[in-house]
Formats: structure tokens, sequence, C-alpha cells
């Protein structure tokens, strides 16, 4: 009795994502990149999507940069000497200020993390809360005057009156005034 076995693909699909140093030209980077793609290429590996976030602020700094050039790749494999040797190259590139490497489940989706925290930021400036008050309208509650002081002889010293606060925009205002800037194309962030 012959048992026919059905293959299932072994191909694992990876999301690696990487920050290049501010410092590289154009040129360098973009060698950089291809030197990555021919890596991935050459171990049978697939590039099924890429992301390229561009020039962003760090949050702390990295090898005394406090910007980098952000890429993300999702591609598929089945050999685990790819794997390591990306890893291997990555640590290595001195171009490459931080990476990491994340194995994804084979229905994983593709997420566009800059359209989510765009929707995310939307989202939050509309928020209202279970009271049916906008959160953006709520005001940290006043804190308490302090008590007067005695002076030498016995009498109460009163404060001087400061000068009443302008009223600042509306935060909704603000939030929109704020993303108008970011969006703008001429601006570099």
């Amino acid at each position: 009795m012959d048992e026919v076995t059905t293959s299932e693909s072994t191909s694992r699909k990876y999301e690696l994502m990487f920050i290049l140093s501010p410092m590289l030209t154009e040129d360098k980077r973009t060698a950089t990149v291809k030197e990555l793609e021919d890596i991935i290429k050459s171990f049978k590996g697939d590039v099924f999507h890429t992301e390229d976030w561009g020039k962003r602020r760090l949050a702390y700094r990295i090898k005394k940069q406090d910007e980098g050039y952000y890429l993300i790749y999702y591609f598929t494999s089945d050999d685990q000497k790819l794997i390591d040797e990306l890893e291997h190259h990555l640590k290595l590139d001195q171009g490459v200020l931080r990476h990491l490497l994340m194995r994804r489940e084979h229905d994983y989706e593709i997420v566009d993390y800059l359209q989510v925290a765009e929707q995310g930021k939307k989202e939050k400036a509309g928020k209202v809360s279970a009271k049916g008050i906008d959160e953006s309208l709520r005001r940290a509650p006043k804190k308490a005057a302090p008590a007067p002081k005695k002076t030498e002889d016995g009498m109460k010293e009163v404060p001087a009156e400061k000068p009443a606060k302008q009223e600042s925009a509306p935060k909704d205002e603000l939030d929109k005034k704020l993303m108008d800037i970011i969006s703008d194309s001429d601006i570099e962030i």
C-alpha cells in the first residue's frame, strides 16, 4: 500500500525592522538595503512587502545618534541559515543602529503602523467619556491658594493678585494644527 503524503509548505513569515544611521549617504543606504535583499534572495527567501518610514527621531540616543532611517521588510523563508546570516550581517554593519527580526504566524496580516498611529490620534481627539464630557475639555482641579503669612507685627500679609491667564485654544484645534504641520510635505520631521 502506497501512502500519498502531501508536503505542506514549511515557509515561514518574518518581519525585519531596522534603523539606519542618518550619517549614511543616500547611496550607502541604498547599498545596505540592496545587500539585505540579496542575502534574502540568495537563500531563496521572498520579500513580499516593504515599508520605508524615512528619517525619524529616536526615542533615545543610539550610538550617539538622535535620528535614524526606519525600514520594515516582510519576507518568507524556510531556511534557518538565512535568519542566522541576516542577524550576523546586521550586527556587523556599522550603518545599522538597531534591528529586530521576528517570526510571524503564517496567517499574520501586515499592519500599516503609520496608518494605525494616525487613526489612533483621530480616535483620541474625538473621544467622549462615559459621562458625555469631551475629555479634551476637562481641566485639572485648581490648587488651593497658599495660606497668608504673618509679618513681624502680627498682621496678615495679603498676596498680590496674579494677572488672569489667557485661555488656551481647545485641544482639538491644537491637534488639528499639529496634524497639518506634520502632514506638510515641505517639512522634514
